[in-house]
């Protein structure tokens, strides 16, 4: 049976389980007190923390306390409180071991009047969303999500670590299985930041009641206060349940329009208006993250299937249509299509292109030239060579004279049959029917005429043979 500390347990300078040494009472909670205490082997701090006397007597209070250090181990995010044990008093009373944490709550500024920056304001979101992605993977709903449980504490370079704390009253959601532990009418976590299926009936909520609480809790950072108010808790009730929030814009009108969209569509209402994961809604809020929080926007994008470039449509359906702000580059250098349900595609990786394709590219390219070449040079033989013309009182001679002997190839010395041969004129392309007779052994060469086109093959040398009878000279022998 668990039993609670009482204030004698855990004075300063008292020995804990044989081992731990308390130094000072850190804070009470609703259920639990945490003190600072210090390993006194490893010198390491710890925060203790044990269940009030007043529940540690009752089953279910004890039971949520172990959940706590269950559902701690089991996320790994550096945005978690670690817990390295888990033990029993002399006294039974149950004990967790987490890690000291040298800080406060983002809760303490705001009661103080210090309000954090835009910027810090979403840097905080951001890291708590980055353990809520986690815990939601592995089925667990907080269900308690506020500024009291989102502890600040510093990086080594002084930089905000943020943790979530306090995973008393969180959910284990299992598939065809209720949670035993939550009664229907029970109305857990704090009212304030509730949503409405939470106020319902607390037994049905899924990861989505956490978003709205995420979302009222940025909406407390940026003004001061929360979208609803009331003077009991019915009224707060009625007013979560069917009132009307009080726009950011009217209590921040410095903000951008589309941040103000964005904070108000995570605590929408209707669950089905909501954005349908915390991926979604830090990926939507990346235009005023800083620089800082950009790995991590990026990590729980990947997480959820978020494919790079998941901003552009993401933000688009977030902001109503509204002109979106410019994205800083890191989350710009991973632009791409992606619908509200966190579904998107990765870019194809940009390959070179195979050798043989190359190759096939090449060979193709010289057969379309070689085949080029080849029609230019049959339509250079099917056309005639252009004649030179002549003047009227002298003979012309052509380019395939047969003194001529690079103008054409060498032709055998055949016989051709006199027949009518179309001649097509060099300037105007006419077609005139000429006879051409043929050409006998032993007579003189005949020039051809200025209006004609002979073109005779070529003979070999014949040997010398005796001159013919003298004929009467004309003008044609002489030429």
């Amino acid at each position: 049976m668990f039993y609670g500390v009482e204030s004698s347990d855990i004075a300063p300078g008292t020995i804990l389980a044989g081992k731990y040494r308390v130094e000072r009472i850190i804070g009470r909670g609703g259920m639990g007190v945490v003190v600072q205490a210090r390993h006194t082997t490893l010198e390491e701090r710890v925060a203790l923390k044990f269940l009030l006397p007043e529940y540690a007597t009752h089953p279910e209070a004890a039971e949520r306390f172990l959940r706590e250090a269950r559902a701690a181990v089991r996320i790994k995010s550096a945005h978690v409180a670690r817990v390295s044990d888990v033990g029993t008093l002399e006294t039974g009373a149950p004990y967790l071991v987490m890690e000291f944490l040298d800080g406060h709550d983002a809760s303490q500024g705001l009661s103080e009047g210090r309000y954090p920056t835009v910027e810090e304001a979403v840097d905080y979101v951001v890291q708590a969303a980055d353990a809520l992605a986690e815990a939601h993977s592995l089925g667990i709903v907080h269900r308690d999500v506020k500024p009291a449980n989102l502890f600040i504490t510093r990086h080594h370079d002084g930089t905000p670590l943020v943790k979530l704390l306090d995973f008393g009253i969180s959910k284990v959601v299992s598939e065809g299985a209720a949670d035993g532990l939550t009664r229907t009418s029970a109305t857990m976590g704090s009212a304030l930041y509730m949503s409405p299926e939470q106020i319902r009936q607390s037994k049905s909520v899924d990861h989505r009641t956490d978003i709205y609480a995420l979302g009222i809790t940025l909406y407390e950072l940026l003004s001061g206060r929360q979208p609803f108010v009331a003077e009991s808790f019915a009224a707060l009730c009625v007013e979560i349940a069917t009132g009307v929030p009080t726009p950011l814009q009217e209590l921040r009108p410095d903000l951008p329009v589309e941040l103000t969209r964005v904070v108000e569509r995570a605590y929408a209402r209707d669950i089905q208006q909501r954005f349908q994961s915390v991926a979604e809604f830090v990926v939507a809020l990346s235009p005023w993250a800083p620089a800082r929080s950009q790995p991590i926007i990026e990590r729980v994008a990947r997480s959820a299937g978020l494919a790079p470039g998941f901003g552009t449509g993401m933000q688009s359906s977030a902001l109503g249509g509204s002109q979106l702000a410019t994205r800083p580059a890191t989350v710009a250098a991973v632009a791409g299509n992606t619908n509200m349900a966190g579904a998107g595609t990765l870019p194809p990786s940009t390959k070179s292109a195979k050798p043989w394709i190359v190759g096939f590219a090449v060979v193709g390219v010289v057969l379309l030239g070689l085949g080029a070449l080849a029609v230019a040079g049959l339509r250079a033989r099917a056309e005639p060579a252009p004649s030179t013309t002549a003047a009227s009182t002298g003979p012309v001679a052509t380019p395939s004279a047969v003194t001529s002997t690079s103008a054409a190839p060498e032709v055998p010395n055949v016989a051709v049959p006199s027949a009518s041969v179309p001649e097509v004129s060099p300037s105007v392309g006419a077609r005139i029917d000429k006879k051409t007779e043929p050409v006998k052994k032993g007579e003189p060469e005949k020039t051809a005429q200025p209006d004609k086109k002979v073109v005779e093959p070529e003979k070999k040398p014949e040997p010398e043979k005796k001159p013919e009878p003298e004929k009467k000279p004309n003008a044609e022998d002489y030429r």
